[in-house]
């Protein structure tokens, strides 16, 4: 069995049928009510369809949701918590992207006296956990909103060249692999156009359940008979990652069992490891700790946002900025578990770093 992560729900690739809207709602009134029958209650629902369907998604996830014992109440599990924040991120990702794709349309359409998009600042970005600091930073030490939408590091900057949006969020790796990271972006920019931020620096690496029951080590376990990965799409940094990991160590990606298994977000496939429909994924450190994964580095990387010359200017482009630069920042994205924020704000240009 496989679980999916896509347009803001879970779903069992086995029976095709989504997590419900109420399971959510369920999960979210445990966590704040502290029982079952008072979430059954909120959600006006019998206890006993509740329960079932408490019972119902723990056989397809094999992994208890709720903790509830008679006469104490009941609790989310470690797993039902990180299910919960993943269902949510994948929501507002989508309604991320629903936002962006309507002001996209109004900007092409609508005449510039109806189109109030000024203050708002478009970004395409490769997945980050970070996200939702920048946007909560964002509204609140400016006048301007952001919108965040995902599409991996190559085809957020081939969006920015075509104008899709102002800002695009990719990862370069640090180290030994830095050039080859640096040749593939060339190739889809023009580096003398193109401004970079730098955000932050993350951790990523193997992410596997706790007590790493498959004894997974290292890259080459990857291509043992009893091992399932989940990956990441084309185009996004971490897939990227990925590929020149195996070519640097020998590896052939179709000797790994689930390479063509594909997600779209580092929560996404956390949470198939997590679940136990994946025994092993690359992630961030942060990701991995969210869901009570064991991770094992393997590198790290800068995430910068890359912003056309022509559009420097912009109040909303100097707001992210602002952010990136601002103590708020450094201070909050130094409680994220293998993020560092000591040069955010550094600016300069595609051709220092991209060369």
């Amino acid at each position: 069995m496989k679980v999916r992560f896509d347009i803001g729900v879970v779903a069992s690739h086995e029976t095709d049928q989504p997590v419900p809207g109420l399971l959510t709602e369920l999960l979210r009134l445990v966590k704040t009510e502290g029982s079952l029958s008072a979430a059954a209650q909120n959600a006006n629902v019998s206890y006993r369809k509740a329960w079932n369907l408490m019972n119902y998604w723990t056989e397809k996830f094999g992994n208890e949701l709720i903790d509830a014992r008679r006469g104490h109440g009941a609790s989310l599990t470690s797993f039902g918590d990180g299910l919960l924040k993943a269902i949510e991120n994948a929501s507002r990702e989508t309604a991320e992207a629903r936002a962006l794709t309507a002001k996209q349309f109004t900007d092409r359409w609508m005449p510039p006296e109806q189109s109030d998009s000024n203050a708002l600042l478009n970004i395409m970005a490769s997945h980050c956990l970070s996200h939702n600091l920048l946007r909560e930073l964002y509204r609140t030490q400016g006048n301007d909103e952001v919108h965040i939408a995902h599409n991996g590091s190559g085809g957020s900057l081939r969006q920015l060249v075509s104008g899709e949006c102002d800002a695009a969020g990719f990862h370069l790796a640090d180290g030994a692999l830095r050039q080859l990271f640096r040749d593939s972006y060339k190739g889809l920019i023009d580096t003398a156009d193109i401004q970079l931020i730098e955000a932050v620096k993350r951790r990523q690496g193997l992410m596997v359940r706790k007590g790493n029951p498959k004894n997974i080590l290292q890259l080459s376990d990857l291509t043992r008979p009893n091992i399932q990965m989940v990956n990441r799409q084309p185009n996004s940094g971490t897939r990227l990652l990925l590929d020149m990991l195996l070519h640097q160590a020998h590896i052939e990606a179709q000797t790994i069992a689930g390479y063509d298994n594909e997600e779209f977000t580092h929560s996404a496939v956390s949470a198939l490891v997590a679940g136990g429909a994946a025994d092993v994924a690359i992630g961030t450190e942060a990701s991995a700790v969210q869901l009570d994964l064991e991770f094992l580095p393997l590198l790290t990387e800068t995430y910068y946002y890359a912003v056309r010359r022509d559009s420097w200017n912009l109040s909303r482009v100097q707001t992210l900025v602002r952010v990136l630069s601002g103590d708020s920042w450094k201070a909050r994205i130094h409680l994220l578990d293998g993020y560092d924020a000591k040069h955010a704000g550094t600016v300069c240009s595609a051709e220092q770093v991209l060369g």
